[in-house]
């Protein structure tokens, strides 16, 4: 288990967070760019001094205010950032034997190598390699060095779709053997529901809320945290006969929308559509509520609708927030 808190102080912006990350699960600090993610996980290998801190890991204090500091490359915290850093003068071969410790690859890193399907690119330097398979190259390093916490700073971000979804499978899998403790950072939010156990929300250097994901997602409490979780609409609690609750929150993944005339029990209103727009998979469709809001919703491809249409929404997945 990790415990930490930390302060880093700088002229136009101050980080105070303190956080707790159970053993073999794994943490998402999230939010949008400047909330201070990426300092977090620089402060904890040791790459920023930080004005306060306490980090304790497994009982072990790794550093506090009153001298005591284990040196990072001592704390046994790997990291994996946007730009795979592989030796450029090693084949993947070697990156990884050298971070196993080992002139030769043995055993263990085979078979790690095997999960990540990378047993046919062992001897490309990382120049004839793809920025994906570079990518795959440094998860493969950093894992091959036994981590007792690993450090993602969105590692996913410069690649493409395709391989973002490969690499999200590869890890998710070799995390159901191997339950490594692990910090993810991101701003994406499918990647933080695909892998978190546990969110921080982190905005303007201060986390919000730190719960577990599914909580957060169905119950985000504020606008604020609701934006973050993909909330796009807020209609008035009042003017939808809600009295006592300010705003009804709806994502738009959670949103029904059926024909007119297909109509089941829950809170219905009528509406139009007035925009679609294709995205990966489905579309992103706009409605004109009968009462002038607007509410956004997601639909499959296999589902008919044009612009124009009248259509009944169904807001029984709303959720209130303030």
């Amino acid at each position: 288990m990790l415990d930490c808190t930390l302060r880093i102080d700088y002229p136009k912006f101050q980080l105070d967070v303190a956080f707790v990350v159970p053993r073999h699960s794994v943490y998402c600090l999230y939010g949008p760019s400047g909330s201070g993610k990426s300092t977090i996980l620089a402060a904890l290998i040791g790459l920023i001094k930080p004005t306060k801190s306490r980090i304790v890991y497994d009982g072990v204090l790794l550093q506090d205010d009153h001298g005591q500091k284990i040196a990072p490359w001592r704390r046994s915290f790997s990291m994996i950032e946007q730009v795979p850093k592989l030796f450029p003068h090693m084949t993947l071969a070697q990156n990884i034997a050298f971070a196993a410790g080992k002139r030769t690859l043995g055993d263990e890193e085979q078979k790690l190598i095997a999960q990540f399907d990378l047993s046919d690119r062992l001897r490309y330097k990382p120049h004839q390699l793809s920025g994906g398979f570079q990518q795959q190259g440094a998860f493969v390093r950093a894992l091959a060095t036994k981590p007792k916490l690993l450090l993602l700073d969105e590692p996913f971000f410069a690649l493409d779709w395709q391989f973002k979804e490969q690499m999200i499978r590869l890890f998710a899998a070799y995390r159901e053997q191997n339950p490594v403790t692990t910090i993810f950072v991101t701003h994406d939010l499918r990647e933080a529901q695909r892998l978190a156990d546990r969110i921080g929300i982190l905005q303007d250097g201060r986390i919000l809320r730190d719960d577990r994901m599914d909580a957060v997602f169905s119950q985000p409490q504020t606008m604020s945290i609701a934006k973050q979780m993909g909330y796009t609409s807020f209609l008035s609690a009042e003017k939808y006969q809600h009295p006592g609750q300010q705003y009804l929150a709806i994502h738009p993944d959670r949103l029904i929308v059926r024909k007119k005339g297909i109509e089941e029990n829950g809170i219905l209103l009528g509406g139009t559509i007035v925009a679609m727009t294709p995205r990966e998979g489905f579309y992103r469709i706009e409605i004109q509520l009968e009462l002038g809001d607007h509410v956004q919703a997601t639909v499959r491809h296999e589902h008919t609708y044009r612009v124009g249409e009248k259509v009944v929404v169904d807001l029984g997945k709303a959720v209130y927030v303030v």
